[in-house]
């Protein structure tokens, strides 16, 4: 059953985190100044089918929540999903591929 584009668009969280809250530092546009890069829900997917949860971030954000601690080092280790404040279950990340090409934050189109 994949998700409609609706519930595509509601905020998903992993272990309490909202993924269009997380900001990432970014290069300074000028002395002094903070520069963040940050993620709207728009380009983030997710699909369920069978047990199964896909979510599907764009690159830098995936490296992001790693490098943050939301998502374990260890496979072993589940997360919390939920969607609109609503828990969706807890599943471990079992695989992660990055985009072959850099079309847009999901690589190339499939068609």
């Amino acid at each position: 059953m994949r998700e409609s584009s609706e519930e595509m668009s509601k905020p998903i969280a992993i272990n309490g985190t909202r993924l269009d809250k997380v900001r990432m530092p970014s290069e300074p546009y000028g002395n002094g100044a903070v520069s963040y890069l940050s993620y709207p829900m728009s380009e983030i997917r997710l699909s369920r089918d069978d047990g199964t949860l896909c979510l599907v971030v764009p690159a830098y954000l995936s490296v992001e929540l790693y490098r943050i601690g939301i998502l374990p080092q260890d496979v072993n280790t589940p997360v919390e999903i939920s969607i609109s404040g609503r828990s969706a279950g807890r599943y471990v990340v079992s695989d992660v591929r990055y985009p072959d090409g850099s079309d847009g934050p999901f690589g190339l189109a499939s068609r």
